[in-house]
């Protein structure tokens, strides 16, 4: 990509100014071609100048980014990459949404590496539909209601990116600065976030437990544990090995649920025979 046609939507001039000397110094093929201060101007602005990259402040004058978000949603009128800043005071919520849909934030007062990091990810692939997609993913996450069927985007190599459902997440593995997702029907994806990443996201919400410093499974995908093993074992009669502390606090959550340890395991036969 050439000139990266961009708008700041901040409601706070200092913070925008530091922000635009940020990019002009770190960044010389972005190009701000406007600025505002609220989501009424910012979304003006947008369909007018249809740039390729807009900075949105979460907190603006009387409203947030993600209201601006949901007015140009609705418009059909987001066909540019984004990246959030966020103040003091953001909430866990909406900095977790922001993650579910793989999309960026950099918080204030920013950093000129991390505006630049920031930048060049927002800016590897132009792919408007995909960005509409995150959009959906993170509004839906926004709501506060238990979604249906949840999603959440992996940022894959090369700048692509994939949608996944939960549900449909059997496992993640750590490999140094990178994740390995592994899916239902054998297929398996290389996440470009660290582990920690989508596990902070993962536990907080749905049913994923760590049972390893670098393994972290989806708990409704567990047929059976093994504790003179420390294995657990999946739907899909894949067994994956435990560290001690990790395997102790995943035996305490089913330590009311006999029928997933291993028959030939002596706490079952106890079980068994105290359930009589």
């Amino acid at each position: 990509m050439g000139q990266i046609r961009t708008i700041i939507v901040e409601d706070v001039p200092k913070d925008r100014e530091l922000l635009q000397a940020i990019l002009a110094e770190e960044c010389p093929n972005v190009n701000v071609v406007g600025s505002a201060g609220n989501a009424e101007e910012g979304v003006k602005l947008i369909k007018q100048l249809r740039p390729d990259l807009v900075f949105i402040d979460i907190q603006l004058e009387r409203s947030t980014g993600f209201d601006m978000l949901r007015m140009l949603k609705d418009e059909n009128a987001i066909n540019f990459e984004m990246i959030f800043v966020t103040g003091f005071g953001t909430n866990e919520n909406e900095t977790r949404a922001i993650d579910y849909s793989a999309l960026d934030f950099i918080h204030k007062p920013p950093t000129p590496s991390a505006v630049a990091r920031a930048v060049q990810n927002a800016t590897r692939l132009h792919d408007a539909k995909m960005y509409q997609t995150q959009i959906a993913t993170l509004l839906a996450h926004l709501q506060g209601a238990a979604i249906a069927d949840p999603e959440i985007i992996f940022d894959l190599p090369k700048g692509q990116k994939e949608v996944v459902k939960v549900k449909d997440i059997l496992y993640l593995e750590a490999d140094g600065a990178i994740t390995h997702v592994y899916l239902r029907n054998e297929r398996k994806l290389t996440a470009m976030k660290n582990l920690g990443h989508y596990s902070k996201m993962l536990m907080a919400e749905y049913d994923f437990f760590p049972i390893h410093n670098n393994t972290v499974v989806n708990k409704r995908e567990v047929k059976r544990i093994n504790s003179r093993e420390s294995t657990v074992t999946l739907q899909n009669g894949k067994t994956l090995i435990c560290s001690r502390r990790g395997f102790e606090g995943f035996k305490s959550v089913f330590g009311t649920n006999r029928n997933v340890f291993d028959s030939e395991n002596p706490l079952a036969k106890l079980w068994k025979r105290f359930s009589r």
